[in-house]
């Protein structure tokens, strides 16, 4: 009886809060970087510059940009949140942080939306381009024939090592705490005597990165 009365007295206080009162559900946050620079400086810039300047910010061309968000538009929006951010918005963070590897943090701050906002859209763009059913086919293309006679040309220059058309190579990823026993410490344990993952990535002659994974060594 008393607990009844404890959950009713509970309810009671509870549903006497005036919601309509609260100034704000979620962290307010300003977005003056990018309105001011993109929407309305960068509009204003001539194509070529325009380029130059994204290029800065994103390692990518302004137009290549605009493709890449209608590629991605479906996959993006689709998986984002109930209260998303503009596509060109969220794609620009995402490129931002992989073109440059700054602390998540520092992104958000940037480009003054939230740190799991970064994070959450980073592996959304990422799923879409890297996966099969999707995006990877279309961006992830084998070379034709003569592509690969002349990529092996020019890896035989670099190395003398003929019938090459690409280089790979991985590095340990130190984990920063020891997995639970429900996901098998010990296959993490490396030779370097840290519990970790691998890097694996393959690059072409131009050192420009074709694939990459990341796995457990001994799995």
């Amino acid at each position: 009886m008393e607990i009844q009365s404890s959950s009713y007295m509970f309810f009671l206080s509870f549903s006497s809060l005036r919601f309509e009162d609260r100034n704000w559900w979620k962290f307010p946050r300003q977005t003056i970087m990018w309105e001011n620079v993109h929407m309305q400086v960068w509009n204003l810039l001539e194509a070529h510059h325009l380029d130059i300047e994204w290029r800065d910010h994103c390692k990518m061309g302004y137009s290549s940009f605009l493709i890449l968000v209608k590629h991605l538009r479906p996959f993006v929006e689709k998986g984002g949140p109930r209260a998303a951010i503009p596509i060109q918005l969220a794609v620009a963070a995402v490129l931002h942080w992989l073109a440059y590897g700054l602390p998540p943090k520092i992104v958000a701050a940037a480009y003054e939306i939230g740190t799991s906002i970064v994070e959450m859209y980073t592996q959304l763009v990422v799923h879409a381009l890297t996966h099969p059913r999707k995006l990877g086919q279309k961006f992830k293309a084998s070379p034709s024939a003569e592509k690969q006679r002349e990529i092996s040309n020019a890896f035989l220059k670099i190395s003398g090592v003929p019938n090459m058309v690409a280089a790979l190579d991985g590095s340990y990823i130190k984990l920063a705490q020891q997995p639970d026993e429900k996901h098998e410490p010990a296959a993490y344990w490396n030779r370097h005597d840290m519990h970790s993952v691998v890097l694996q990535a393959i690059c072409d002659r131009q050192e420009l990165f074709l694939d990459m994974v990341c796995f457990v060594f001994s799995m």
